[in-house]
């Protein structure tokens, strides 16, 4: 049951992410009129707050609890989801939207490492890869749905949109606050030390394992960023066509992410990355 409320949670908040994340370049070309390069640098400030946003959500969550933390990244999600639609509704000055956008990045990302250490906490270590594939699969199953439902809102109005995007967003902090509980730490986590990062890059392998990551992540950014442009303005496709696009990706991982999960979980991790 623990691991099904992770799902459920999980799946409210990707599918909350997806509504808008696919269309949020659209608005901000179409209604904002803003250079590819303005959302270029915006989408990259974005994602090194993010990155901030995880460290400390990682942190915190072993010193405030894995629940907290949780519910603090996705009602900030939430909350600045809904100034977006305010901002949509009154035609907002676009570094207005940039900062509601940068401030749900920053806080939103908190919730991932908190989620992901929660689950490590309640799930035994052998079927740990089954279980993680059950979450990528919750927020895939938001990503094969959401992006249609949002090509569906933006045909309608963006203010609409980042609305449904905050009331998802919203549902999933009340999933998370009513069905999960804060597991029990089976150790006490020592404090971080800045001298900790040296033992870590001292890791080569761990080092290449994330040099890889930076690179795999750099090509799939584009899915959110340059893809939803390109089709629109160089394909002809339509909001409605952009979001199927989107859904075909998310489906074809919900398809193939369990059994490809068990099939690792018989063999060695490096050997299936």
């Amino acid at each position: 049951p623990a691991v099904w409320s992770l799902f459920l949670g999980n799946l409210c908040a990707s599918m909350g992410n997806a509504f808008y994340f696919p269309m949020l370049t659209l608005f901000l070309r179409e209604q904002l009129q803003v250079s590819m390069s303005w959302i270029g640098t915006l989408f990259l400030v974005g994602g090194l707050l993010g990155a901030v946003g995880a460290w400390l959500g990682g942190e915190g969550c072993d010193r405030l609890g894995r629940k907290p933390v949780m519910i603090l990244g996705l009602g900030g999600r939430a909350v600045f989801a809904f100034v977006l639609a305010l901002l949509a509704w009154r035609n907002g000055h676009p570094y207005l939207v940039a900062a509601a956008y940068l401030s749900g990045s920053f806080v939103g990302h908190a919730f991932h490492p908190a989620c992901e250490a929660m689950l490590a906490d309640i799930v035994a270590e052998n079927q740990r890869v089954q279980a993680y594939g059950l979450l990528r699969i919750a927020r895939n199953v938001g990503w094969a749905v959401g992006p249609m439902l949002g090509g569906l809102l933006a045909l309608v109005a963006y203010a609409l949109l980042f609305a449904v995007t905050a009331a998802a967003m919203a549902l999933a902090v009340l999933v998370v606050a009513w069905l999960t509980r804060e597991p029990v730490p089976a150790h006490a986590v020592p404090r971080f030390r800045w001298s900790d990062l040296g033992a870590v890059f001292h890791d080569r392998f761990f080092v290449a394992y994330g040099t890889s990551c930076l690179l795999l992540f750099c090509l799939m950014s584009q899915l959110v960023s340059t893809l939803s442009d390109f089709g629109a303005e160089h394909l002809g496709f339509s909001k409605l066509a952009m979001g199927a696009v989107y859904a075909v990706n998310g489906s074809v991982v919900v398809l193939f992410q369990y059994p490809v999960s068990r099939w690792v979980a018989a063999g060695r991790l490096s050997s299936a990355l």
